[in-house]
Order: C-alpha cells, then sequence, then structure tokens
C-alpha cells in the first residue's frame, strides 16, 4: 500500500505515518517488528524529508531501543547480585524456558500479579523445566530481602541497581512494573509483556506446538 501510494506524495505522507502509528503502537505482540521495517526501510534512507529532524531522531532512537527486543532476538544478558551477594549471569542459567520478572516491593500491581506467576511455578516448573530471573528494581537490600521472604519468592532473585551489564530499564525498555518476557533454552525472546495470567497459557500452548511435555 505505502509503495502503491507513491505518486501522491500527500498520501504517501499520509500512509507511511499512519501504519508506522498503528504499528509502533499495536497491542498485538511481536507486531512492534513492523515499525523497526518501515523506520528502516523509510525513515532511516532518507525518504521521509518532512519528517522534523527532532521527531526523526526521537523515532531512530526509539528502534534502536526496541530492535535487540524483537521476538527471537537473544535476550541482552544481565549479570547481576543475588541476595548472597554472589554474581549471576543470565545466559548461564539452565532452563527451557526462563522468566524474566521485572518486579518492585513496592508497586502495587506487582502485589496481585506474583503471586499468579508464584502459583503457576510452583505447580509447573519441573514440568516444563522452567525458571524466574526476576529483577527487583528498588535500591534497599533491605526492602528486597524482606519482600522476597514475604512472598516467599523461590525464584533466582538478583538486584536490578547492583549489575555489571548496564542498566536493565534500557537494556530491556523498562519504564513499570511488573513487565514480564519469557526466553527459550536459546535465551531467545519468544513472548514479552505478557501478563501474570497469560504466562501459564503461554507456555502450554508453545510447549504443545514445539511437542514439548
Amino acid at each position: 500500500m505505502i509503495e502503491k501510494a507513491r505518486p501522491s506524495q500527500e498520501m504517501f505522507k499520509y500512509i507511511l505515518w499512519f501504519t508506522t502509528s498503528h504499528y509502533e503502537r499495536s497491542e498485538i505482540m511481536g507486531m512492534d517488528k513492523v515499525f523497526v521495517y518501515l523506520v528502516d526501510t523509510y525513515y532511516a534512507t532518507g525518504q521521509t524529508p518532512w519528517v522534523d529532524k527532532n521527531v526523526l531522531a526521537n523515532i531512530l532512537n526509539r528502534v534502536a531501543k526496541i530492535r535487540p527486543l524483537l521476538i527471537g532476538q537473544i535476550a541482552p544478558n544481565m549479570i547481576m547480585q543475588d541476595t548472597n551477594l554472589n554474581l549471576v549471569s543470565m545466559h548461564d542459567i539452565k532452563a527451557r524456558y526462563l522468566i524474566l520478572l521485572f518486579w518492585d516491593p513496592d508497586c502495587g500491581h506487582c502485589e496481585q500479579e506474583l503471586p499468579v506467576l508464584k502459583t503457576f511455578y510452583d505447580t509447573n516448573h519441573v514440568k516444563y523445566d522452567m525458571k524466574v530471573f526476576a529483577v527487583c528494581s528498588d535500591t534497599s537490600m533491605v526492602k528486597w530481602k524482606k519482600a522476597i521472604k514475604k512472598k516467599d519468592m523461590n525464584f533466582i532473585n538478583v538486584d536490578g541497581p547492583r549489575t555489571l551489564t548496564g542498566n536493565y530499564h534500557d537494556q530491556y525498555d523498562i519504564s513499570t512494573t511488573p513487565v514480564i518476557f519469557i526466553l527459550n533454552n536459546r535465551k531467545e525472546i519468544i513472548a514479552k509483556h505478557l501478563q501474570t495470567d497469560q504466562v501459564a497459557r503461554f507456555i502450554r500452548n508453545h510447549a504443545q506446538l514445539t511437542r514439548q511435555p
């Protein structure tokens, strides 16, 4: 459609901008890849001279941030301290399914969501060879450990601010909590930004479709 509209500059501009905006904000998981494709194909190649340079810079920066987080990409590694101050490398964790959980002890939404994830994990982690890499955003180790104990978070718990691999907010485009990514055994992103009740359905369906027990 975009190419067919090219003879009419105004129609070309309208369809390109509409589709760019639509796929940047799509609520369907994985459609951000279309947004990246459109920016790479048209905006980054000088085919949008009408776009303000500051707006263009913001668009290109946005694509640079989310490109490593597209479905199918190897998830950026995180090396962080656990509750015993030992360093844990996310890429070294062996699991068929690795759930990345970004959470905060003071997050009201986390208070509701974490028990749902824990219930599924406790009853299914052996069946699906599943582990949770839980990244806490709070800088207080005392508050962090207290919350882990209160919620009985029998996950791989790491402290987000204490890291060897850069700011995880930038790495994973985290602006709120909770946020969940799911990785396969090759650390490829296979799902992201799921609600905790969606995690169970996704893993069960994925395991069935890939003929995993």
